[in-house]
């Protein structure tokens, strides 16, 4: 945790980080994602392929539709039931880019892996996602026990 009077974190660095991932995301899965960040950690809210499946492929994170109404009638009811046996295919396909998104961040921001890693939503996704629910879930679950 951060606070904005700190001057000696970087903070431009860990809001790049959260472009970038974005960025990636997006344009290489398809992955409707929205980041921020807030105490000095990245926030990421990632939205995975769901129905309506082309609008969902077409404007990834976009919650209302984007299409004309014929077409969003036609993706709900005609399209998206034909594509919905790729599904399985393209959540593996959002889960490794989604994996390799946040591999490549902290790659290019090492000195921030603890900002970056730390609020991830899909914490399983990654290689390391053990390590961080240990790391990191460990202290938040041990502090709602004490709480109650």
């Amino acid at each position: 945790m951060h606070d904005w009077s700190e001057t000696d974190f970087d903070w431009e660095g860990l809001n790049n980080a959260g472009i970038e991932l974005e960025t990636f995301c997006r344009r290489y899965g398809r992955i409707g994602m929205h980041t921020k960040e807030k105490w000095g950690t990245l926030r990421a809210y990632t939205y995975f392929c769901c129905y309506p499946i082309l609008h969902s492929l077409i404007y990834p994170g976009y919650v209302y539709s984007q299409f004309p109404a014929w077409l969003w009638h036609a993706d709900l009811r005609l399209l998206s039931p034909c594509l919905n046996l790729l599904m399985p295919l393209i959540r593996k396909w959002q889960y490794f880019i989604y994996r390799k998104g946040y591999e490549r961040v902290v790659k290019h921001y090492p000195h921030l892996e603890d900002e970056i890693l730390s609020q991830v939503d899909y914490y399983e996704l990654l290689k390391k996602g053990s390590e961080i629910e240990k790391k990191y879930w460990e202290i938040v679950r041990k502090n709602n026990d004490t709480d109650t």
